[in-house]
This record gives C-alpha cells, structure tokens and sequence, in this order.
C-alpha cells in the first residue's frame, strides 16, 4: 500500500513522485538562568503563588504541556513552501536561523 500526502496548508493532494516538503518545527521552552526576584514581604509572595495556582487550574495539561514542548510536522508543497519561508522571513525581520546542510558532492 504506498501512503499519499495532502499540503498540510492547502490540503492539494501530493501526488506520488511530486515535490513534497517535509517539516518538523520543535518549539522547547528555554531558561536563562534567571529568576525574577519575588519581593522581601512574604504576604505578596504567597498572594502572587496562590494567583499562578489558581490559574493553572484553569488550564488543560494539554495546553500547558505545549507552553513547555511542542513539536509540529507539516507536508508541503512548492508553492506553501515558499509562502512558508516568507511569512517565516516577515515573522523574525529576514533574521531566521538557517542550519543549511552541506552540499552532496556529486562525481
């Protein structure tokens, strides 16, 4: 049985032997190192502790699990592609990371 795909953005069928993009975008949550002082009045501390518990109670773990790790896979084809890269472009000012593999030597 051989898998077809759909263009995760416009839904066209990816026929087989069609250009096809595959991407992974992992998003981790990242710590500096660096907590922001509380406060030295012990009251606010407990006051603003017990605010972030009840509002974690609000929250699916779903939905805070994503606010740590998420990790998204998208099929696409030329054209999305493209306008991937460019709203990636619009997105960070052209200042996107590029991790480029280094060119196959072909002989």
């Amino acid at each position: 049985m051989t898998r077809t795909y759909n263009c995760s953005a416009c839904g066209n069928e990816l026929l087989l032997g069609a250009v096809r993009y595959d991407v992974h975008i992992r998003i981790a949550s990242a710590f500096d190192g660096y907590l922001p002082d509380a406060g030295d009045d012990a009251g606010e501390r407990e006051r603003k502790i017990s605010t972030l518990l009840e509002n974690l109670e609000t929250i699916s773990q779903e939905d805070l699990e994503k606010e740590v790790f998420q990790e998204i896979d998208l099929y696409l084809c030329a054209a999305c592609r493209r306008r991937f890269l460019e709203s990636l472009s619009d997105l960070t000012g052209g200042k996107y990371l590029h991790k480029g593999k280094q060119p196959a030597l072909l002989q």
